[in-house]
């Protein structure tokens, strides 16, 4: 029989002192009771946030624009296995010099495959740079990053 109202367990301590602990169901307070805590999770209680995923994620080499600037296009493709929205995506890059990371909302929070332009000074360090994508979703979970590599001349 299960218990709706709470029950008041009372425990003497080694003082003398009497504690009360407060015990729904089958749980109890840890350290209160002999009743163990319930591994059994409580009806209707939504399954763990799976976080979102980006699945492919690529760049163009960079070319330098009439204004001087590098300019590059990349493709990610983010998907969520819960069906949540997916929020965000942080993109940041290391290399030569550090590319401080910048976030893009994607639209209406839904999971495909989104184009992004990327425009670095043209005045910017020659080398090898990665760059990293992670993609957040409305629960706040966030993706392992995938990255992409490119070389400034």
């Amino acid at each position: 029989m299960v218990r709706i109202l709470p029950r008041a367990l009372a425990r003497t301590l080694t003082s003398g002192i009497s504690a009360t602990c407060l015990a729904f169901a089958a749980l109890t307070l840890t350290g209160c009771g002999d009743t163990p805590a319930s591994s059994t999770p409580p009806p209707n209680t939504p399954p763990p946030n799976t976080p979102p995923s980006v699945d492919t994620f690529t760049v163009t080499a960079p070319a330098k624009g009439a204004d001087g600037n590098y300019v590059m296009t990349a493709s990610v493709a983010v998907s969520d296995p819960d069906q949540h929205k997916i929020l965000r995506l942080d993109l940041s890059a290391s290399g030569p010099a550090i590319i401080p990371t910048q976030s893009i909302a994607i639209p209406g929070g839904a999971a495909g495959t989104y184009p992004i332009r990327l425009t670095l000074a043209g005045n910017a360090p020659g080398g090898a740079y990665t760059l990293s994508a992670v993609a957040y979703d409305e629960q706040g979970a966030a993706s392992a990053a995938k990255t992409a590599t490119f070389t400034l001349p």
